[in-house]
């Protein structure tokens, strides 16, 4: 199993429908992870055997990113269990530079000429139409966010042109319930492990004032992590 992983470590996981779960790791094994039991998975749910998630945690150089599948569910009092298995080797999505944290919301991009904004920046006013309705937007979902760049799984091809690194495009995103729109530029993309996504980190052109608002979401999504991470601890 990766090396930064370790025992107590604050983890995310993502089914498949995009939902996605705070979790923190209770043993690590060769190509296998234990957890407990995600919090905010209803009871009323239980996920089959064979669920495919990917598991997300930050560390020095990024966001890694593992592929894995449920093999078992198990208790040793008091604590609920679900057992992992690789199902692919983890990645990092890109290096970091600025704090980032794991966020999921919509995503919708575009090419970068096909709104015009006019004298005012391409920012938070609720008042525009909103670009992302656009025929030209690619949707998805978010993976992380810093004050600087988002990454997000696009619902695209390789040979997608606004996928090309350097491109200029326009996005609107939601992170923790505030949409935000910004322009910049695609910094890079990958196929995803599911068929017919994209990996895309885009850098953000934007103003002070428009970091400044992104650097509070991060801070305030390090906060509900740090209460979620405690709340598990707690016999």
């Amino acid at each position: 199993m990766h090396g930064t992983l370790w025992i107590g470590a604050l983890v995310m996981l993502r089914d498949l429908r995009e939902k996605v779960f705070i979790s923190r790791v209770e043993s690590v094994g060769h190509g296998s992870l234990t957890v407990a039991k995600p919090m905010g998975v209803p009871a009323a749910y239980p996920y089959p055997i064979g669920t495919r998630f990917d598991v997300l945690w930050t560390g020095p150089t990024g966001l890694h990113v593992l592929p894995a599948n449920l093999t078992a569910t198990r208790a040793e009092a008091p604590v609920l269990l679900w057992e992992l298995a690789a199902a692919a080797e983890p990645w990092v999505e890109q290096r970091r530079e600025f704090a980032r944290v794991p966020v999921f919301g919509r995503v919708a991009m575009w090419p970068a000429g096909d709104v015009d904004y006019g004298d005012d920046e391409p920012g938070d006013d609720g008042s525009m139409v909103d670009p992302s309705a656009l025929a030209s937007a690619r949707r998805g979902y978010l993976v992380d966010i810093s004050e600087a760049a988002i990454a997000a799984s696009m619902w695209s091809t390789p040979e997608d042109p606004l996928l090309a690194a350097g491109t200029g495009v326009g996005c609107s995103f939601t992170a923790r319930g505030e949409v935000f729109r910004r322009a910049g530029r695609v910094h890079s993309a990958r196929a995803s492990v599911q068929d017919g996504e994209m990996w895309v980190v885009i850098q953000l052109t934007q103003s002070e004032r428009q970091a400044k608002a992104l650097r509070r979401q991060v801070f305030a999504a390090q906060v509900d992590m740090r209460r979620a991470l405690r709340r598990g601890s707690e016999p």
